[in-house]
């Protein structure tokens, strides 16, 4: 899970099990997915834009692109120490996070990150694990379900997901993705509050009053949401994907995505007894149905094996 806070470092570009450059296969999912990450973020932005246009024409444009800006500058400015305190953070310690440690070392020089993120646990009832900050700040912050239900080989492949979301910047592009879309919400309410008056203008026969605006801005934040989600999407599948490559144990992360998805049924089956459980669709998740996930971590160890 990408934590939507802090900055990234860029993707030095995808690596093989030997830790020489990847294979033309994985160059191309690779490019495959930031292209289709960049398409997102303009069809996010055009959406923007367009709702500012609507509500005041070229200046509308240019005052949520401005607004835009000042709110990714705010959530750049948090930093993560502050998340960390507010989610109770508390370094790893003892035995087991001694060779956690070392591990995670390892992996992050054969990721190519500059240094090692600092490892944190905090107190929750589901197992997550994400990720947040860039360079000397960055840190991977784990509940205490997941450190209790993973054996080694499981959470590294799970720390390995979050070290590849701190190189690929993915943070960076949540970021914009959550600005995005915190725009167009906002303009599209500023703009329906104006369009409602213009019914009541319209009611006493003073205006022509734009309906087809009016839907627009109603469903825009709905479409920037299902575009921030897929945007999500991706770049999950990609973090497995590259988790897979950088530990050569896709099976150890397939194993571990099993343990969360149970323990996460049975904690909410605890809290809302009563309430059966639902299945979203995909279009309304942040992540790849896990099923989904294990099938294509299978399939990477089949090609690896051929």
């Amino acid at each position: 899970m990408v934590a939507e806070l802090g900055v990234s470092n860029a993707h030095p570009g995808p690596t093989s099990h030997s830790g020489e450059p990847a294979m033309a296969e994985g160059d191309r999912r690779w490019l495959r997915n930031e292209a289709h990450a960049l398409i997102l973020l303009c069809a996010m932005g055009a959406l923007m834009g367009y709702c500012g246009w609507i509500v005041a024409g070229d200046r509308g444009i240019v005052w949520s692109v401005l607004l835009g800006l000042a709110l990714l500058a705010m959530i750049r400015h948090v930093s993560s120490d502050g998340v960390v305190k507010a989610l109770r953070g508390r370094p790893l310690l003892g035995s087991r996070a001694d060779v956690i440690a070392e591990r995670l070392a390892a992996l992050s020089k054969r990721a190519g990150l500059q240094s090692v993120p600092r490892l944190y646990h905090a107190p929750g009832e589901l197992p997550l694990a994400l990720s947040l900050g860039d360079g000397d700040t960055a840190a991977i912050i784990v509940t205490d379900p997941l450190l209790q239900d993973l054996a080694g080989d499981e959470l590294v492949g799970v720390l390995a997901h979050e070290l590849i979301h701190l190189r690929n910047g993915d943070i960076l592009l949540m970021q914009w993705g959550l600005v995005l879309g915190w725009v167009t919400r906002i303009v599209s309410q500023v703009g329906c509050v104006l369009l409602l008056i213009g019914l009541a203008a319209n009611a006493l026969s003073l205006v022509d009053y734009p309906l087809k605006s009016l839907v627009f801005l109603v469903f825009a934040p709905l479409l920037s949401t299902l575009l921030r989600l897929a945007l999500s999407r991706d770049r999950e599948a990609e973090a497995d994907a590259e988790a897979a490559e950088l530990t050569q144990d896709p099976d150890a992360l397939a194993s571990a995505l099993i343990k969360l998805r149970e323990r996460r049924r049975g904690t909410l089956k605890r809290l809302f007894p009563t309430v059966r459980s639902l299945h979203l669709p995909t279009l309304l998740a942040d992540h790849p149905p896990t099923e989904e996930r294990i099938r294509r971590l299978q399939q990477f160890r089949h090609r690896d094996a051929v």
